[in-house]
């Protein structure tokens, strides 16, 4: 009968999705999710202005100075999954349920913020590792004095000849997978929030096989971190120049104070 309809009638498919918008409509999740979601947002705006970057975007800019593919998907994760947590917990507040705390948060959600973190910590990792290594230091390029960070730095090299000139593929990858899965991830909350009943008992589930790809992407981004490239960065400030000019500084300042201490 559907079939028949949808070709004998015209107006068969305004009136489905009349019908779809109208249970979609902004109930107390979404707008429970909405303000947590600008509330983080806001959050991360403010700490990335009190940081030495002072920019809107400063959540995203690591140690080195550089724009971090990391800060960012570890940053759009917490924003997407602790937003979302955030809205199911007032939504049911709000609605009247029982145990507005006890909903239920898929296992593979909790599989990919463990991605997301563990993904994080071995980045970290490497990256703290290398930059206790003189050598390795002389290979890594970071800002020049008062040069802001740049967007296009989470997919470019950081260390070698070609750093901040050539793509880091493993970068481009793993962005690109973590963009897509979550806003696919956002668009099935949307829905899901828009049909909800007032007693929601769960987060969005997400596809298992989907998970898999996000934890290949992860391990291959991590792996990429690994290997020390060759060469000093081609007419870039490298982390041993920042470092030496640092200990330069700490040196000076000493010899002055002492100066002042013995003539006092």
């Amino acid at each position: 009968m559907e079939h028949i309809l949808k070709w004998t009638d015209p107006g068969a498919d305004q009136r489905r999705l009349f019908y779809y918008m109208e249970g979609c409509q902004l109930n107390s999740y979404c707008w429970a999710w909405a303000i947590s979601g600008v509330v983080l947002v806001v959050l991360t705006i403010v700490l990335g202005l009190c940081t030495e970057a002072k920019s809107v975007l400063g959540i995203l800019v690591d140690g080195r100075g550089r724009t971090s593919l990391t800060h960012f998907q570890l940053t759009m994760w917490t924003v997407c999954v602790l937003s979302l947590i955030s809205g199911v917990f007032w939504g049911r507040l709000l609605s009247g349920v029982d145990r507005p705390l006890e909903f239920d948060i898929p296992t593979e959600v909790i599989g990919l913020m463990g991605i997301a973190v563990g993904s994080a910590v071995a980045t970290t990792i490497a990256k703290s590792a290398k930059d206790n290594d003189p050598e390795a230091c002389a290979r890594i390029a970071v800002p020049r004095d008062g040069e802001k960070p740049k967007l296009a730095q989470i997919f470019l090299l950081e260390e070698g000849t070609a750093a901040d000139e050539v793509i880091d593929i493993t970068k481009f990858q793993n962005f690109v997978i973590t963009v897509f899965l979550g806003a696919a991830y956002t668009a099935v909350a949307v829905h899901a929030m828009g049909m909800a009943n007032p007693n929601v008992e769960s987060l969005p589930g997400l596809d298992a096989q989907l998970l898999s790809l996000l934890g290949i992407s992860h391990a291959g981004y991590v792996a990429g971190k690994m290997p020390k490239r060759s060469g000093a960065p081609d007419g870039h400030k490298t982390l041993a120049d920042r470092i030496e000019r640092e200990q330069s500084g700490s040196a000076t300042t000493s010899t002055t104070t002492g100066g002042k201490d013995a003539t006092g």
